[in-house]
């Protein structure tokens, strides 16, 4: 049986907790398996800037090795200005983390 993907980091004001490297490349080569892809496939993310999404976009960006990814944001429009935010914070997450965003 193979261990259980670490559960998500509680959001800090500094931003979320680091991991081990190992621990970071174990999850993705877990979930990749899971998800019926290669390691190294390539990916398109669908980012809403929810915190599933948000979680799967950091445990990718942190992936040694980084798979090759592509960030396309999901603009529900929803909430109204709150959805804009939405895309604001997602171009701007993405930018920090080096990751090609759509």
């Amino acid at each position: 049986m193979e261990p259980a993907l670490p559960a998500p980091r509680s959001a800090s004001p500094d931003g979320p907790a680091p991991r081990r490297a190992d621990e970071s490349a174990l999850a993705w080569a877990q979930l990749a398996r899971a998800a019926g892809l290669a390691p190294h496939d390539a990916l398109v993310l669908a980012l809403s800037g929810g915190a599933d999404s948000c979680y799967l976009l950091e445990l990718l960006a942190e992936a040694r090795p980084r798979p090759r990814l592509l960030v396309a944001h999901v603009a529900h429009a929803l909430r109204g200005a709150e959805s804009e935010d939405d895309a604001a914070f997602c171009e701007t997450r993405c930018a920090e983390l080096g990751v090609a965003y759509e």
